[in-house]
């Protein structure tokens, strides 16, 4: 049975606004004009493609979950790639290697570029593409950048690495629907950039709770204004809410539900002081099953566009 959790809101003492923290991950190094140049994945004509990173070069530097925020390659040209439509998604996947099907690599991918391309590049030095969306990882899965297009222009060469896996289809009907790749796996998949902004917001617990008692989180490192919603759970797991990759267990029998609303999550739980943080509590019943148990939680925040960011999983146990 599902337990109703109440929560109360409370702005935290002013703080000092936190400093932007933006930071340039390189896949695999920082050397945007070395390696061979293959025009995969910007060929003339329609391309699906995917491109997998392994975790250990990836969380090397992300550490927690962040936000990838853009997304640039190495070209061996200056000029301009256009493509009448591309769609540029990222996923986690737990693979250790790419499979020959599209499908397989992927775990709900997230859409972070949809419409025209038209990708300014100068030769031999990083040029973003300028992702519309944020994909946020998780840092227990490697990550999967797919690029598929219809109506490529010219070829677009981009500098490769052997250490990068990659899988294409650019001979299929349509490419770009292909389900399974007519190339790869393969090495000297593109070397690239990816924009990380580690100013998301952040959740702290303690490591204890009281059964019958209040329990304390605070939310800090959010953007002032926006609102936010706690998720508590007794697993861990994959929930996928908008673009956020939760490390929470979405079993309606072990997962405590918080207010009204949708099944996971309240409606609506507070709103983000002027410094970026606020503190709730959450009302834990006086039952001596919980004792013992961890309860996981994360938060989202959002503001009238949609999802604005989501938390790390703080975990605390339940004692006496």
């Amino acid at each position: 049975m599902k337990r109703l959790f109440s929560l109360f809101v409370l702005a935290l003492a002013p703080h000092a606004l936190p400093a932007p923290a933006q930071t340039m991950h390189y896949v695999p190094s920082d050397t945007p004009a070395a390696g061979p140049c293959h025009p995969v994945p910007f060929d003339q004509g329609d391309m699906r493609f995917q491109c997998w990173v392994r975790n250990t070069a990836v969380h090397q530097q992300l550490g927690t979950p962040v936000r990838i925020t853009d997304l640039a390659f190495s070209p061996c040209a200056t000029g301009r790639f256009s493509a009448v439509y591309c769609e540029i998604r990222m996923s986690g996947s737990s693979l250790s290697r790419l499979a020959g099907c599209f499908a397989s690599n992927t775990s709900a991918p997230i859409t972070v570029y949809r419409g025209r391309l038209d990708w300014d590049t100068m030769q031999d030095a990083w040029s973003p593409i300028g992702l519309q969306f944020p994909y946020m990882t998780r840092g227990w899965e490697h990550l999967v950048v797919e690029v598929r297009y219809r109506g490529g222009t010219v070829a677009m060469p981009v500098h490769s690495d052997s250490s990068m896996t990659r899988i294409y289809n650019d001979v299929a009907a349509d490419p770009f629907a292909a389900q399974c790749a007519s190339t790869g796996p393969e090495t000297w998949g593109p070397k690239m950039r990816l924009t990380l902004d580690r100013r998301g917001p952040e959740l702290h617990v303690a490591p204890h709770a009281h059964i019958g008692l209040f329990e304390r989180f605070e939310l800090k490192r959010a953007t002032p204004g926006d609102g936010f919603q706690l998720i508590a759970s007794l697993g861990q797991g994959f929930m996928q809410i908008g673009p956020c990759a939760l490390n929470l267990a979405l079993d309606p029998i072990t997962t405590y539900s918080l207010g009204v609303g949708a099944p996971f999550f309240n409606g609506y739980a507070g709103v983000v002081d002027g410094f970026g943080e606020a503190t709730s509590y959450l009302w834990v019943p006086r039952d001596t099953t919980l004792l013992g148990l961890p309860i996981y939680h994360a938060a989202v925040t959002y503001d009238t566009s949609g999802i604005t960011g989501c938390t790390n999983t703080a975990s605390l146990t339940l004692i006496p």
